[in-house]
């Protein structure tokens, strides 16, 4: 008897290699234009657009969903780089913030028009914008859904993208 993927399995796996190969193109992309990775931008434009360009370093690994060394290990190398760098607390003496440099903040500026067209050329001629929305709506509802309950500040900031302005996406 042989087993056959359900439909569930193969969803997933033809998510998660569409994935693979939009994220080639976007990494690349970045690379070019900015000499960051697809993590550090992330972790970088996350910085940019928060109160006082900081975070703590948890709500980057749960923004990310990413274990704590992994998390530890990117901005270790973020922070050797020049792109950002860890702040004592004030008001927890044992806690740290993690801040955009000078260096990081111009890193950001230039990946996020490259980041941008990236993700265009990767997704725009595939499916009309109607198609890209509905799938866009569907995926999310499916993040807010699934599994672990660290990505729900990035699952509130898509519904809000979405709600704002479907074409945008």
């Amino acid at each position: 008897m042989s087993a056959t993927p359900g439909i569930d399995v193969t969803l997933f796996r033809a998510l998660h290699l569409a994935t693979r190969q939009v994220t080639a193109g976007v990494e690349q992309r970045l690379q070019d234009a900015a000499g960051v990775s697809l993590p550090e931008y992330e972790i970088l434009s996350a910085l940019a657009t928060s109160p006082l360009q900081r975070a703590r370093p948890r709500e980057i690994g749960e923004m990310l969903a990413w274990e704590k060394s992994r998390t530890s290990h990117q901005i270790t190398r973020m922070e050797k780089r020049g792109l950002l760098k860890r702040v004592d607390c004030d008001a927890d003496m044992r806690g740290t913030w993690v801040t955009l440099t000078t260096v990081g903040a111009r890193a950001v500026r230039a990946a996020q028009p490259a980041y941008v067209s990236a993700v265009a050329a990767q997704l725009s001629h595939m499916v009309s914008v109607d198609e890209r929305t509905s799938l866009a709506q569907q995926l999310v509802a499916i993040g807010r859904a699934a599994g672990p309950a660290t990505c729900l500040n990035e699952v509130a900031a898509l519904e809000a993208s979405l709600d704002s302005s479907p074409a945008a996406l």
